[in-house]
């Protein structure tokens, strides 16, 4: 990026001229840039020229901005004094979007047509007079872009980037700082800090062609593809394709251009995935389920029913010359390696931290980086990187039977006896005398009761306990959907019953698209099992709601903390949220408190941006990470986030190995 301190230097005020474009300077500008677009990725200069009205106007800077649907594929800028010429910095800046972004995977021909171009001309540079509220006062949310300058980090973020996410202006100076990877608070605090509002004319085209976007299918049609898949999982299918029924909806008939995709689990642990370019949904219903009948056949086996079934789409072909670097961000996606006949694939991890999906597709095939890049671009060996979107079932739901206990015995006493027992130490241990009070979350640790029982019962004898509480924690195993809510009618303890609330579980549902309602994400999982005879002790009228998330990016939490937050606030009665998480595992002692000094300490701030960046920085294996950040989003909707540590120990206080621990936080949220 280009753009140093004279800007910083020039307390004048907004003394740059802004620069006009009407309609059609916009559509010839917005076709050269894909132009170049395109020149460049085919490693080539462009042909076409500006008219000379464009090209000689001079500009201040500008960004080109690349997407696939809602997805960010690329985005550089140049900006500064002195001013240049429109036409070279068009080019000079388009060529370096479509190739040289370092965050993402290079720019593919095949993508070309299908990106949407944002060209943002920057003008009216204006230096800000002071930091903290002096800072805010000068910032109007949808008119200014900010810059951040620091001897530690700069940063810029364009104006359309707070309009989109809803930001207010001390919201929009966090996510600078963040940017620029500062603290969060050096806006507000650090007289170091330089800051500059910045204007842009915004131009906009729609990508040249279309593709699958899951958006376009409606609740009812999501519901008419998890319906086809299990029927034909029950039909003998002639070469494993049926014709496309009649009566199913044009969107899951229609032939997309590019290349779709299915992936099936059944309840019997079958998978597969079909993946074809001019296919349809309902044609790859066929295919998935013929493949999945085929497999049972070789295994005598029973095929089950459909357990997860999830749409893939927006493939982007890798290159190997990117890997490592330019494929951190992927651990979020489907990667799929063809090689030698064979096809592998490997799935969305089920963590925060950032992991090498790329390395485990190569390594399924027994292929290193070299041998990729040896045979990168012949028809050996071919990596694909996919969206995956769950489909979850929207029609009403029908409870099952109760959730019997999974780690009863091991976890915790498996006798009503010995964990009333237990129980009653726990809450019994010597605390701050407090009374108890209406908080509206709490973190609670999720690991055996002997290392971490003692920070259940600390935290939780500070809280009056409603009688709705949403648990919301990790997913370690690989069952079920990555983002479920436990669909039985109640849980069972060595104690009782607990029952779901089977009401707001629907609310939910109907909120968040990709949230499925079933049970197989939570027969093994003790996130909320371990910490449901503490819950149901506190308040004996309690009914709970289990969730779990697997890996998702920080933006999504957000989707799915203002749903949380709306159905919170559309519900009758008084609801806790309980984010279940350790903190970090399998470090020494001394390690663990610090790194978990770290993320405790952005939890107190009440910032969930700033938790995210410091576990993912710093490698914090905090296994309720998204769990705590969507908990934090959902409150900070209605007001600020209070905190306050209650308790904190590592497995070693409880006699377990001081080389090898995991940390416990007990965390009450206002």
């Amino acid at each position: 990026m280009r753009g140093r301190p004279s800007l910083m230097s020039d307390g004048s005020g907004c003394s740059q001229p802004k620069i006009d474009f009407d309609d059609g300077h916009a559509a010839v500008l917005l076709a050269h840039t894909r132009a170049v677009v395109r020149a460049a990725v085919e490693g080539r200069s462009t042909d076409g020229v500006l008219p000379a009205a464009l090209h000689d106007a001079m500009a201040y800077g500008l960004f080109v901005t690349l997407r696939r649907q809602t997805q960010l594929r690329a985005c550089r800028g140049q900006w500064g004094e002195p001013l240049s010429p429109l036409g070279p910095l068009l080019v000079d800046v388009a060529y370096a979007t479509a190739v040289g972004d370092p965050r993402f995977p290079r720019i593919t021909l095949e993508e070309v047509p299908l990106l949407s171009i944002d060209l943002s001309v920057m003008h009216s540079p204006c230096v800000i007079d002071g930091i903290g509220d002096d800072a805010v006062a000068a910032i109007e949310v949808g008119l200014h872009g900010l810059v951040i300058a620091h001897p530690q980090g700069r940063g810029l973020l364009l104006p359309n980037v707070a309009t989109e996410a809803g930001w207010d202006a001390p919201t929009f100076l966090d996510h600078l700082a963040h940017k620029a990877c500062l603290p969060v608070e050096t806006w507000r605090t650090d007289p170091r800090t330089r800051l500059m509002t910045f204007q842009t004319r915004l131009m906009t085209v729609l990508p040249d062609e279309g593709e699958f976007d899951i958006d376009d299918l409606s609740a009812s049609e999501r519901d008419q593809l998890f319906g086809s898949v299990t029927q034909k999982l029950g039909a003998e299918v002639e070469s494993g394709v049926e014709r496309d029924p009649r009566d199913s909806p044009p969107a899951l008939t229609r032939r997309y251009s590019g290349r779709v995709g299915l992936f099936v689990v059944t309840t019997t642990g079958i998978s597969t995935l079909a993946l074809a370019e001019s296919r349809s949904l309902i044609e790859l219903a066929g295919a998935a389920a013929g493949a999945i009948r085929e497999t049972a056949a070789q295994k005598s086996s029973d095929a089950g029913t459909v357990a997860r079934l999830a749409v893939l789409s927006q493939p982007i072909d890798l290159c190997a010359d990117d890997y490592p670097d330019r494929h951190a961000l992927l651990g979020d996606r489907v990667i799929v390696v063809r090689h030698g006949g064979q096809c592998g694939y490997v799935l969305p991890g089920r963590g925060p931290v950032r992991r090498d999906a790329v390395g485990e597709a190569l390594g399924i095939m027994q292929l290193d980086p070299a041998q990729w890049r040896a045979a990168d671009g012949e028809s050996g060996t071919v990596l694909t990187a996919l969206r995956a979107h769950v489909i979850s079932v929207s029609q009403p739901i029908v409870a099952e039977v109760a959730r019997a206990p999974a780690v009863a015995g091991r976890f915790y006493p498996d006798s009503p006896d010995a964990m009333n027992d237990a129980l009653d130490g726990y809450l019994g241990v010597p605390r701050d005398v407090k009374e108890r009070a209406n908080f509206r979350a709490v973190m609670l640790p999720h690991a055996g009761w002997a290392y971490c029982g003692v920070t259940i019962g600390q935290a939780l004898s500070r809280i009056d306990v409603p009688n709705r509480v949403v648990v919301i924690g990790p997913k370690h195993t690989p069952d079920g959907p990555l983002l479920s809510v436990a669909s039985h009618a109640s849980w069972r303890t060595p104690g009782g019953e607990v029952p779901v609330d089977t009401q707001f579980v629907k609310q939910l549902c109907d909120a968040v698209p990709d949230l499925a309602c079933e049970p197989l994400a939570h027969r093994a999982e003790h996130g909320c099992e371990v910490l449901l005879p503490f819950l149901h002790r506190a308040n004996p009228s309690l009914k709970v709601v289990p969730i779990v998330m697997g890996v998702c990016p920080f933006e999504q939490t957000e989707g799915i903390a203002r749903s949380l937050a709306a159905c919170i606030a559309a519900s009758e009665g008084a609801t806790l949220l309980v984010i279940s998480s350790d903190m970090n595992h399998f470090a020494p002692d001394a390690e663990t408190r610090r790194l978990d000094r770290l993320a405790l300490d952005a939890m107190l701030a009440g910032d969930a941006a700033r938790l995210y960046r410091v576990c993912t920085q710093n490698r914090i294996s905090m296994c309720g990470l998204l769990a705590a950040v969507t908990v934090m989003q959902a409150l900070s909707l209605s007001s600020a986030v209070d905190t306050e540590l209650i308790d904190y120990r590592t497995s070693a206080d409880a006699g377990g190995d001081a080389q090898r621990v995991v940390g416990y936080a007990g965390v009450v949220l206002r």
